[in-house]
């Protein structure tokens, strides 16, 4: 019934976390755990509530992922208050949702034949709660040692000289992460013994999928609902990636991850009516070209930033871009991966207007034509934004900036429109998916 994706994704979340930097990212382990209670959600409210709690977790750390690339490199004198914001909400939501499953479990255990298993709850749920508070805490209070740090005023006394400033920071988040490892293990095994104990328990595990295939699995109306809605997530989500969010040249919402929710998005809702993975070839290629094109582009952009002169981390000399020769080369990797995008995404959106329940009230012709028109516009607005940078680096390498000045202007206006054009992909999405969600 998922406990055992359960219990993976709760591994994510024993390691010790260095202000906001997180080694074992919480963002994986929420995945897992939205897997684990995809089933148990279906079975009692208390489970469905867990799993809405923890999408709130999965946007949390994924902001945390996000911030824990800029924060420590950029702003290191500001990971007191943000490492303090996301101890509180962590303790907030884990605390919650331990709370909702751990009810689900007793009170399904109670009456599905799992009584057993009921002696071992108190001792889980108590475990649970007492690592969510010492996690955050150990989290907190290396960080908290810069509220004691006063600035020294100058000192010159004779033994000035003799005197020594120990800074305990370091020696204080030793102890931490040591204290913070020791009581995630007591948490890994206590759990793991509750939910592997609930798993193996064949009884119990019998009656929760009888209902489970009697409430859920015979409602066909119900599972295309709800495979539409999580191909429309999926689509939104791949959407968004198309964002761009570069940091010192660094995209941090690479476009391959976009892809590849697009992708699943795509075989979603073609299982609906049919039991092979079509379009293998295209989600290979896809994925192939996209890889390279953002390692392509990152390095462009680091040398892009040598040329422009501009305040980073990241800037070398790249030969080819100061000679123009990465211009064809970036043509060709743009163009390329557009084109399947917008293969991709028409093919979305067709196998969604495919479906008896749906074309029979959307004009299949205009819904795959909107996109195919909105799409092509993306692709060209996109391209060109990818190349701009490369000329305007070339020509500033040429001391022509007359041209270089141009290039960088109109990269400006390109990349308004092209954020503009991705907000209505995202628009024209998400009323699709109103409309048809209405219709269903």
């Amino acid at each position: 019934m998922g406990y055992g994706y359960l219990f993976v994704g709760l591994m994510f979340f024993i390691n010790p976390n260095v202000n906001i930097i997180d080694i074992l990212p919480d963002v994986f382990g929420c995945i897992f755990i939205l897997i684990g209670l995809k089933k148990l959600s279906d079975v009692d409210g208390r489970f469905y509530n867990a799993r809405t709690c923890a999408y709130y977790m999965l946007a949390v750390y994924s902001i945390k992922l996000l911030l824990s690339f800029y924060i420590p490199t950029y702003s290191p004198t500001n990971t007191l208050p943000f490492t303090f914001i996301f101890s509180v909400l962590d303790a907030i939501l884990l605390i919650t949702f331990f709370t909702n499953l751990y009810g689900g479990i007793e009170y399904t255990a109670e009456r599905h034949g799992a009584e057993k298993e009921l002696n071992y709850s108190n001792t889980a749920s108590v475990t649970a709660f007492l690592f969510i508070v010492v996690k955050d805490v150990l989290a907190f209070l290396p960080e908290s040692m810069d509220l004691f740090n006063k600035k020294k005023d100058l000192d010159l006394s004779y033994n000035a000289g003799t005197k020594m400033d120990i800074d305990y920071k370091p020696f204080v988040l030793i102890l931490c992460v040591i204290a913070s490892i020791m009581m995630g293990i007591v948490f890994a095994v206590v759990t793991g013994k509750y939910l592997f104990s609930l798993r193996k328990n064949k009884v119990y595990n019998d009656n929760l999928q009888q209902i489970y295939q009697t409430d859920i699995l015979n409602n066909q109306t119900l599972l295309l609902r709800r495979r539409l809605k999580l191909t429309f997530i999926l689509l939104l989500a791949g959407i968004a990636f198309m964002f761009d969010f570069t940091i010192d040249g660094i995209n941090i919402l690479p476009d391959f991850v976009g892809y590849l929710f697009l992708l699943f998005a795509y075989w979603t809702i073609v299982k609906q009516y049919s039991k092979k993975m079509p379009a293998k070839w295209l989600a290979v290629l896809l994925m192939v070209v996209s890889i390279f094109s953002y390692l392509f582009k990152t390095v462009m952009n680091f040398g892009v930033n040598r040329i422009l002169e501009t305040d980073s981390f990241f800037a070398f000399r790249v030969p080819m871009l100061e000679a123009g020769t990465a211009i064809i080369p970036a043509i060709l990797i743009t163009v390329i991966e557009n084109v399947l995008f917008v293969i991709l995404f028409v093919k979305i959106i067709r196998a969604v207007t495919d479906l008896p329940e749906v074309y029979q009230n959307i004009d299949k012709n205009v819904a795959v034509t909107v996109s195919a028109i909105s799409g092509t516009v993306f692709a060209v607005l996109s391209s060109a934004v990818y190349v701009m940078p490369i000329l305007t680096a070339f020509f500033r390498f040429q001391k022509s900036n007359a041209a270089s000045n141009m290039c960088d202007n109109v990269h400006s206006v390109l990349g308004l429109f092209l954020i503009l054009t991705t907000a209505w992909l995202l628009w024209y999405a998400l009323r699709l998916k109103r409309r048809i969600e209405f219709i269903v």
